[in-house]
C-alpha cells in the first residue's frame, strides 16, 4: 500500500482554504487529500480552524453588503428577504398554516403513539 503523503504546511493550507472560499471539499481536492483528512486537521489545529471562520465571516459580510445594495436599489425580492430575516420584531414574518383538504381541520397528527396503542391492544 502506498504511503500517504503528509499535508502541506499550515500557511499553505490557509492559502488554499482562502482560495477555495472556505469550502473544505474544494480545498481538500486542491490539497490532494480526502476531505475527512482536512476536517480532522481542522479539529486539531485551532489557528487554522479560526482562520477558516474568518474566511467564512468575510463572505457573510460580503453577501450582506450585496443584499443591502439590492435593498437600497429597490429590489423587491431582496426587500422581502431582508424583512423576513431582520424585521421579525416588527411583525415581518410569514405565517405558515397547516390545514387539511379545503382548509378543514387536520385530524390524526399524533400518529406514532396511536400506532403503539393499537399494537398494545392487538397483543392482548
Amino acid at each position: 500500500m502506498p504511503k500517504k503523503s503528509p499535508l502541506p504546511k499550515k500557511e499553505t493550507i490557509k492559502e488554499v482554504l482562502e482560495a477555495s472560499g472556505g469550502f473544505i471539499t474544494i480545498a481538500s481536492r486542491k490539497l490532494n487529500c480526502h476531505y475527512s483528512t482536512l476536517y480532522r486537521y481542522l479539529q486539531r489545529n485551532v489557528s487554522v480552524r479560526n482562520y477558516l471562520r474568518q474566511i467564512r465571516e468575510s463572505y457573510l459580510d460580503l453577501a450582506e453588503a450585496e443584499l443591502i445594495k439590492l435593498v437600497k436599489a429597490g429590489n423587491l425580492g431582496a426587500i422581502c428577504f431582508y424583512l423576513k430575516c431582520q424585521g421579525k420584531e416588527r411583525g415581518w414574518y410569514e405565517r405558515q398554516e397547516i390545514t387539511g383538504k379545503d382548509g378543514e381541520r387536520v385530524l390524526g397528527i399524533v400518529i406514532l403513539p396511536m400506532i403503539k396503542e393499537i399494537d398494545a391492544n392487538q397483543k392482548q
